[in-house]
């Protein structure tokens, strides 16, 4: 079966946003679009491309996800 990548991770935001949420060790919505100064949709497609890749977990039922990758020391 052939999986469809993620719409985000072809954003030419991909790597920074990964980084970005890797030294942070933490990831929302709202925090990638103030960072990154784009909107809702665009950041959205950014996390789920993170959580396809492995970088964050799902999202628990209170919405929280897990950066499932440690900063570099």
């Amino acid at each position: 079966m052939n999986q469809k990548q993620p719409e985000g991770a072809s954003d030419p935001l991909f790597e920074s946003a990964k980084a970005h949420v890797i030294e942070e060790q933490r990831a929302s919505f709202g925090m990638v679009q103030r960072k990154f100064k784009i909107g809702y949709m665009r950041a959205g497609n950014l996390i789920d491309a993170l959580e396809a890749a492995g970088v964050l977990s799902s999202p628990t039922h209170k919405g929280h996800r897990t950066v499932l990758v440690a900063r570099e020391a």
